[in-house]
């Protein structure tokens, strides 16, 4: 089996040019979703080659790498010969200046971007993460040509660390910008006057402003690769997060809120299904009340297999990958 993926790294449409820093676009989703997907291939002895449009613009390149796994940049007039050709976030150049030979599948990570007519004219298969945005994806294109495969994180990364749970240590991650993080301020609020021990992983408008309206009680860190993200929550008892921060804190059995452009709250068996379609932003749970403390306190009720349980029902990247090679 081969795989050839194709990613657009420099001017990258995905965000229309926001989060773009140093030279490297943050998309940190998206970023995360390629890691887990390539290495989860790649553990399974699939061949898989990276081309970009620009090396120094993809921040995974050096680590790829390292790993073994082929990346480079796309010669014009190339030809792309593979079983599986995967087409994340490419800008129309490359699809203009490369022929391919397998079958092409564009992977839709923001659902309400309509891509160029050559992205849907040259994709066999539009692949979305929910129901939702297959909704939305089939306003664009013929909705024959759109499937539901749902994303999924590298398990073997992130699992339950054996130390006594405190409920004292939360970290609160995601990107905060225009289009959500808000949520956290209201958030971090009630924590501190619970005296809860908070931290912030983020980047973004948001992020800033908190930064400024908390100077002491919050710990801020800016960046951390997603490569090395399970290195860094590993020792947090509670994660506030929403998307693949949902999945990686519960694949670590841990009390996990959902939050991003809403409060979701808890996830749990009763609501992961319906979280999990708006990607755990809370999105469909608009006016919701921020019961956090109170959530928090609930979670802890559970086990941390419990958890795990739940990450190894619904987001293991296997899943999405044997998903993918059944469409061959």
């Amino acid at each position: 089996m081969k795989v050839t993926y194709i990613i657009g790294a420099m001017g990258n449409p995905l965000y229309q040019g926001d989060f773009f820093d140093r030279g490297v676009y943050k998309t940190f989703g998206q970023h995360s979703f390629i890691y887990d997907l390539v290495v989860g291939m790649q553990n399974q002895g699939v061949t898989i080659d990276i081309l970009v449009d620009d090396l120094n613009s993809f921040p995974l390149a050096n680590i790829f790498l390292e790993l073994g796994i082929s990346v480079t940049r796309y010669l014009y007039k190339e030809i792309v010969s593979s079983d599986l050709i995967l087409i994340d976030g490419t800008s129309s150049n490359i699809l203009l200046d490369v022929y391919l030979k397998g079958l092409v599948v564009g992977i839709v990570h923001n659902h309400l971007h309509q891509h160029s007519p050559l992205f849907y004219r040259r994709c066999k298969i539009i692949m979305c993460m929910t129901k939702h945005a297959r909704k939305i994806q089939g306003a664009y294109v013929n909705e024959n040509k759109v499937v539901v495969i749902t994303q999924g994180i590298d398990l073997e990364r992130f699992k339950p660390v054996c130390a006594a749970r405190r409920n004292r240590k939360v970290l609160i991650y995601s990107r905060m910008d225009k289009h959500k993080g808000s949520i956290y301020i209201p958030i971090v609020e009630r924590l501190i006057k619970r005296g809860f021990e908070i931290s912030v992983l983020g980047d973004g408008v948001n992020y800033r402003l908190m930064k400024n309206a908390f100077c002491e009680g919050v710990a801020f860190h800016e960046h951390c690769p997603c490569w090395r993200i399970h290195d860094f929550t590993k020792d947090f008892d509670v994660i506030v997060s929403n998307g693949r921060g949902v999945m990686e804190g519960m694949a670590s059995g841990k009390v996990t809120i959902a939050a991003g452009v809403e409060y979701g709250g808890l996830v749990d068996t009763s609501n992961v299904s319906f979280l999990f379609e708006r990607n755990f932003t809370g999105s469909n749970q608009k006016d919701a009340r921020i019961t956090v403390e109170e959530d928090i306190d609930r979670g802890m009720n559970h086990s941390m297999a419990y958890y795990r349980g739940i990450a190894e029902e619904l987001f293991d990247v296997k899943h999405c990958i044997n998903a993918l090679f059944a469409l061959l």
